[in-house]
C-alpha cells in the first residue's frame, strides 16, 4: 500500500493530468464484532484527515456473500459490497487532505484465513486495527443485539447450544458465540502477515476513550490534537420490556402518526438492560481459558482477569 506521501503525490498527478485516480484503504478495522468496532468507526471518521465511507462492514474481502451465512428471522445483511466496482466507489470522496483512509468489517477477523489474502494482494501492507473485549461478556452482547434486531427468539443459553447446528445450517456468523471470542489464532495470522497491527481492548476504549482512540491517531500519524466528538453509542445492550409496543411505536413513528419526540420518549421507557445469567457465565468461561492465554501472550498483556469474576 502506498504510503500516505505517495498518497499525496497520486493526488497532485490527478490535478495536473485531469485523471481519476481512486485511493484505496491504507488501514482496515478487522473485527472482533461487539467490541467497539462501531464506536471507533465513528470517531475516526470524525477526524478531519481520515476518510470512512459512509458503508460501515462493506465485507468486500470475505466475499462472496456465502460464507459468512443467513440468519434466523431472514436476516439480510444490506451493506454487503461484492464488487470491486462497487468496493472502489465507497472511497471515491477521498481527498489529498485525507491521509488514512479506512474501512471496518467485523467479519475479517473471524474470516482471516480467508480475507488475510485478499487484503494482501489487493492493499499490500496496510495497517491493522484489532479490538477484542471478555470473550463471555462479547458472546453476550452480541445474543442481545441479535434479540433487539428481532433476528434471534430463544435464549442466550439456548442460543449457545444451538451453535454447532447452526454452523452447519450455515447461519450467520455472528451466531456463533463462542468461536468468534477465540482471538488468538487470528490474531497471530495478522501479526504475522502485516507490520503493523494494533491491538485495542474493548476495556480501554470504555475507560478512557480519549486515550484510546488518540492511540490510534498516532498509529495512523495523523494530529492527535482532535477534539473527540460525542458519539452515541447505538450497539448499547438495551431490550424492550414490551416488544409489542416497541412494535406498534415504530408503526406509529413510519406511518407518521407520532412526532419523532414522543417516539423516543416512550422507547426509552420501554428499554431495559439485561444481565448476563451468571450461573450460566460460570459454566462456560473455561472455554475460552487455553485461548486467552494464547491471546495474552500475542497481546502482551495478561488478560486472565476477564474471566476472573466468573469464578
Amino acid at each position: 500500500m502506498p504510503s500516505p506521501k505517495k498518497m499525496v503525490f497520486d493526488v497532485s498527478i490527478r490535478a495536473l493530468t485531469g485523471r481519476n485516480i481512486i485511493m484505496k484503504p491504507n488501514f482496515l478495522i478487522v473485527g472482533a464484532p461487539k467490541c467497539g468496532t462501531t464506536a471507533l468507526y465513528k470517531y475516526l471518521g470524525a477526524h478531519p484527515n481520515i476518510f470512512m465511507p459512509e458503508v460501515k462492514e462493506p465485507y468486500y474481502y470475505i466475499k462472496p456473500k456465502e460464507p459468512i451465512g443467513e440468519g434466523p428471522k431472514d436476516l439480510s445483511y444490506r451493506g454487503f459490497v461484492d464488487s470491486e466496482t462497487d468496493y472502489r466507489a465507497l472511497f471515491e470522496s477521498a481527498t489529498e487532505q485525507h491521509l488514512a483512509i479506512g474501512e471496518a468489517s467485523a467479519g475479517y477477523l473471524y474470516f482471516h484465513e480467508l480475507a488475510i489474502s485478499r487484503i494482501k494482494r489487493d492493499l499490500g501492507d496496510v495497517k491493522i486495527i484489532i479490538l477484542i473485549r471478555d470473550p463471555v461478556a462479547r458472546a453476550f452482547s452480541s445474543h442481545v443485539h441479535h434479540v433487539r434486531g428481532g433476528r434471534e427468539d430463544v435464549s442466550f443459553e439456548k442460543a449457545w447450544h444451538l451453535q454447532d447446528k447452526r454452523k452447519r445450517d450455515r447461519i450467520w456468523f455472528g451466531f456463533q458465540l463462542r468461536d468468534v471470542g477465540f482471538y488468538a489464532k487470528a490474531i497471530a495470522a495478522y501479526q504475522q502477515s502485516f507490520s503493523q497491527v494494533k491491538i485495542i481492548l474493548n476495556d480501554d476504549l470504555n475507560r478512557d476513550t480519549t486515550s484510546a482512540v488518540k492511540s490510534v491517531f498516532n498509529f495512523l500519524e495523523v494530529s492527535d490534537s482532535f477534539d473527540l466528538p460525542s458519539v452515541e453509542r447505538h450497539n448499547q445492550n438495551l431490550l424492550p420490556r414490551c416488544p409489542t409496543l416497541a412494535k406498534n411505536l415504530q408503526r406509529l413513528k413510519s406511518r407518521g402518526l407520532i412526532p419523532q419526540s414522543v417516539f423516543e420518549y416512550f422507547k426509552n421507557k420501554n428499554l431495559y438492560k439485561p444481565e448476563l445469567p451468571l450461573e450460566f457465565a460460570k459454566e462456560i468461561a473455561p472455554d475460552f481459558e487455553a485461548d486467552l492465554r494464547e491471546t495474552s501472550q500475542l497481546v502482551g498483556r495478561d488478560l486472565s482477569f476477564w474471566l476472573e469474576k466468573y469464578k
